[in-house]
């Protein structure tokens, strides 16, 4: 996983994040300046809770995988998660 990292952070493409995985790096003393920042806003937290009512109990999806995955969907981004599990949403792409 580490080589694909690399190739990524080496080629052309934009890396966005959210703001919950700011939080969660910043907890683990993380910082990635170089990444952008992909705003959430009323049509993400509908959709986030749409999701959470939906996955919350059978895949243990939480808040912040919630909010990560319309985020992703809207901006059209490419999810990298080692814990597919808590992303079950369909129209979610993968890294």
């Amino acid at each position: 996983m580490l080589a694909r990292w690399v190739d990524l952070s080496e080629s052309d493409a934009s890396i966005a994040y959210s703001p919950v995985s700011l939080a969660e790096l910043r907890a683990a003393a993380l910082a990635f300046l170089a990444l952008t920042c992909v705003p959430i806003d009323r049509g993400t937290g509908r959709q986030a809770g749409d999701y959470l009512r939906r996955y919350r109990k059978s895949h243990g999806v939480d808040l912040g995988d919630a909010l990560i995955a319309p985020s992703a969907v809207v901006q059209g981004a490419i999810v990298w998660t080692r814990n597919r599990k808590r992303f079950p949403m369909r129209e979610l792409r993968f890294f």
